[in-house]
């Protein structure tokens, strides 16, 4: 009811258990109703004739909100519906709501949506009953990313297809390093791993500076990617020491990120035209 009419309504009844007359008040525009499950004629009089004069003084557009549907028509005459100017067309229900929201605009009915679904799931969730075990239906496990569980192989093809191209590495020093990257990798959520392939995928064809560092330029990146929250993986990523930002190399250049890998005795960074196609599409 706030959102849909712009009110601040609340709880009278938290100020006064039981409250006469009225459940929801909202002194400063001097809105208040009455929500009943009963839509008779019956009950339409008794709430009126509970509301004092210094209710009506303080709420002078009171309506009665039936949860449900009212009846088709109502005959209002005498007291206290004369004292109170109260009419038919203030007794409201779910469809009176309605009609009043489909007024809304796009940003109000986006904001009540998200009220609604919050609120709904919480309710839900309070509801529940544990299971024989304790257990709820809904839980943390319900909202949470599950850990990776890496299955990793030594790098031997790795190793052998850098030695045909003249590049030696030592097996143990590269199975370390893979087991590094790979931690790395297992503490981050699933999408930022997936945005650490992209950026080894969609490298720049040069290096990062004096080095062998792999690199992507900062506006080619943001061109390519049309993810929500592109600055937060790159953030945990630099956090992770996987990449880091730079400044442009020459005046007229790009700012770019800086990829790395895990190093031991051996240099475990070859050269971009010396990636195999395995290691290239194994990091996510």
């Amino acid at each position: 009811m706030n959102r849909t009419l712009g009110l601040s309504l609340t709880n009278l009844n938290a100020e006064r258990s039981n409250n006469p007359g009225l459940d929801l008040g909202d002194v400063k525009s001097g809105w208040a109703f009455q929500v009943t499950a009963d839509k008779s004629s019956a009950k339409v009089n008794a709430t009126l004739e509970k509301i004092d004069g210094d209710q009506r003084k303080a709420y002078p557009n009171i309506r009665i909100l039936v949860i449900g549907e009212k009846q088709g028509s109502y005959t209002l005459t005498g007291e206290p519906y004369e004292g109170s100017k109260f009419t038919p067309d203030m007794v409201w229900d779910f469809n009176d709501v309605c009609s009043r929201i489909m007024s809304l605009s796009i940003d109000s009915l986006a904001d009540l949506a998200d009220y609604i679904s919050r609120e709904t799931r919480r309710v839900r969730i309070e509801l529940e009953f544990p299971d024989e075990e304790g257990r709820f239906p809904t839980n943390i496990d319900h909202l949470i990313e599950a850990v990776p569980k890496p299955q990793l192989s030594r790098g031997a093809k790795m190793v052998a297809h850098l030695s045909a191209k003249g590049e030696f590495l030592d097996s143990n020093d590269t199975e370390e390093a893979i087991k590094t990257l790979s931690a790395k990798l297992a503490s981050l959520p699933r999408l930022t791993r997936e945005v650490f392939k992209f950026l080894v995928e969609r490298r720049d064809d040069q290096t990062a500076g004096t080095t062998d560092d792999f690199r992507i330029a900062d506006p080619k990146l943001r061109r390519l990617y049309r993810g929500d929250d592109l600055n937060g993986d790159l953030a945990l990523l630099e956090e992770a020491g996987l990449i880091d930002g730079n400044e442009p190399d020459e005046p007229r250049g790009a700012p770019y990120w800086r990829i790395y890998f895990p190093r031991q005795k051996s240099r475990f960074s070859p050269s971009p035209d010396r990636l195999p196609q395995r290691y290239e599409s194994g990091f996510a």
